[in-house]
């Protein structure tokens, strides 16, 4: 059985997290050149859930899109 709110749910989810990502990528875009940015920072500048970026800064990293070392 298919209920149409759970296919929007899941659509939400995933729209809310490349909306999250994208915003990551512009804010150290646009900070290239300056010091690296701590995902808190990322959170506080971007208005972004820490809760979030915990999920979505590992998978930038795996796929290549960012470099990130241990503070």
């Amino acid at each position: 059985m298919y209920y149409k709110s759970n296919n929007i749910t899941h659509k939400s989810c995933y729209l809310k997290k490349a909306k999250y990502a994208i915003g990551s990528l512009m804010l150290l875009a646009v900070d290239s050149g300056k010091q690296p940015l701590s995902a808190v920072q990322i959170a506080q500048l971007g208005r972004i859930p820490k809760k979030y970026l915990e999920v979505i800064l590992p998978e930038l990293r795996n796929s290549g899109f960012l470099l990130s070392k241990k503070a």
